[in-house]
């Protein structure tokens, strides 16, 4: 059996590590004590009887001495498995809080004649309460030339119905169709010519 010093120096090296779970204990094998008879021999096809009869003496055989020393190991493990936590916690409000540098919008520099060049030439309309603004690159004309729109396609008709306009087309036959059952006459059509 381990003496409370080495059980206290593994504990340590295990921190070192980081090889402590959640609750700050080195992770430890499972107690045979719990284990059903199958679990047991799924584990081990070896396990004698014997064996698991002369770990539970070892057990039962702890001093109060060793239980007190325990109980004290525990609580230390416990507050320092706090102090981690809160440790984190602060790291991660303060990843939070601080915006990365990558996130911050720079401000655009004033138009000159080297950067001129690499910026998009666009008209500004801005209208606010106490003022109306639009403005306009360099160089571009002004009043505006009126523009004249251009018609917009009729929308083409379902050839099998003629009533519907067109969602679809055929494959074979490159008609346009608005239904399942447009498309089954379509078919039926081009089967019978």
């Amino acid at each position: 059996m381990l003496s409370a010093v080495d059980d206290e120096e593994a504990w340590l090296e295990a921190l070192e590590k980081g090889e402590l779970d959640d609750n700050g204990e080195i992770p430890k094998a499972k107690d045979l004590s719990l284990l059903t008879a199958r679990q047991k021999a799924l584990l081990d096809r070896n396990y004698s009887s014997n064996l698991v009869e002369e770990i539970t003496t070892l057990r039962e055989e702890v001093t109060e001495e060793e239980k007190q020393k325990r109980i004290e190991k525990n609580k230390r493990r416990k507050l320092q498995a706090a102090k981690k936590a809160k440790e984190t916690q602060k790291q991660t409000i303060k990843k939070l809080v601080e915006i990365p540098s990558k996130f911050v919008k720079e401000k655009t520099k004033p138009c000159t004649a080297t950067n001129r060049n690499n910026l998009f030439e666009m008209i500004k309309y801005i209208n606010r309460r106490d003022m109306v603004v639009m403005s306009y690159p360099h160089g571009f004309e002004y009043p505006l030339k009126p523009q004249t729109s251009h018609p917009t396609p009729n929308p083409r008709m379902c050839s099998v119905c003629g009533l519907q306009r067109r969602k679809y087309e055929c494959a074979k036959t490159r008609q346009s169709l608005c239904s399942l059952h447009c498309y089954k006459q379509n078919l039926k059509n081009t089967e019978a010519t």
